[in-house]
């Protein structure tokens, strides 16, 4: 049987999941893209029974602006990603000079760079989703999510 082991930098906090996941997905709906900070997020989802957790979990107390937890914060981690940074930059960008695809790392690293942006250009993404699925879209000037008719425009 297959055993995934993921765990954070410092080894404090580990995940075991068993078997195979049962369900893999990539979603481009606003919720995950708020939560994941980039156009699509990537999921594995595994039954409770089969994932053990082991170390002890933090908790930080600075929030985003979808309320969750910001884990940037953190020092103890603040520093290893602010070490790692330029490394991951020149890794993306050789790979991408070379036609290499390294999607798991241009990810993290655009969701590094959103994670310090105030505000995303994702407008041109809602609007296009709207466009061709009427997903609605957040605007900044009014609170609500809203549907725009296309075909005028």
């Amino acid at each position: 049987m297959t055993v995934r082991t993921a765990s954070c930098a410092c080894g404090q906090l580990r995940v075991t999941c068993e078997g195979e996941p049962d369900r893999i997905s990539i979603c481009h709906c606003l919720e995950c893209q708020k939560r994941s900070g980039n156009v699509f997020a990537t999921q594995a989802r595994f039954p409770s029974e089969r994932v053990a957790i082991a170390g002890q979990a933090n908790q930080w107390s600075r929030r985003g602006g979808s309320g969750q937890g910001v884990l940037l914060t953190d020092p103890s981690l603040a520093g290893l990603v602010q070490r790692s940074e330029p490394g991951l930059r020149q890794f993306v960008g050789a790979a991408a000079a070379v036609g290499v695809a390294a999607p798991a790392h241009a990810s993290a690293l655009a969701w590094l760079d959103g994670m310090r942006t105030a505000r995303l250009p994702a407008d041109l993404i809602q609007a296009l989703r709207d466009l061709f699925g009427a997903h609605r879209f957040e605007r900044i000037d009014r609170a609500g999510s809203f549907h725009h008719d296309w075909s005028d425009a």
